[in-house]
């Protein structure tokens, strides 16, 4: 519990929240696509089927198809509509172009900031100690340990050489 006495500790005290749910969602859904999310930290809910979490990503110059699991679609939904939310603040909604932002407090404002892989690793450290790929290893690790072959840990990661990379 913070005490929150200004507007600044307020818009601080919001924006730390609201970053620390961006970066959850962004795992959520990075999980769900094996890790590769150089581009697509976050999805639009147009990039893939709602029901079945079916969609596809270019990477790299290649079509990847993947399959959010249910857990993921409902973070996804839940964060969606809470950013949405955030319009009759005067935030934008969720795009395709930027499906989801952080906040930094500037002129006493609150300003998005679209989530790349540098905004990751500079509002994730702040929030954080953990590296931004830090699932990809763990899940990597993890199943060496568990005498998972590496061929399917380096599938998963996107280490193949052809083929659908999670498969």
């Amino acid at each position: 519990v913070v005490a929150v006495r200004t507007d600044e500790d307020r818009r601080r005290e919001f924006a730390m929240k609201h970053n620390a749910l961006t970066v959850l969602a962004a795992w959520a859904i990075d999980i769900c696509i094996g890790m590769r999310g150089t581009t697509h930290l976050y999805l639009h809910h147009s990039q893939y089927d709602g029901k079945t979490g079916f969609g596809s990503i270019t990477e790299k110059g290649k079509a990847r198809a993947f399959q959010l699991c249910e857990s993921g679609r409902e973070i996804a939904a839940k964060y969606d509509q809470y950013i949405d939310s955030l319009a009759e603040y005067g935030l934008p909604r969720s795009s395709h172009a930027m499906p989801c932002y952080f906040l930094e407090e500037a002129d006493q404002k609150l300003q998005p900031v679209p989530v790349t892989p540098s905004s990751m690793k500079t509002f994730l450290s702040s929030l954080f100690r953990f590296d931004a790929n830090w699932a990809r290893r763990l899940v990597k690790t993890t199943a060496l340990e568990q005498g998972l072959p590496a061929i399917y840990t380096d599938n998963y990661c996107g280490h193949a050489f052809r083929g659908e990379e999670r498969y």
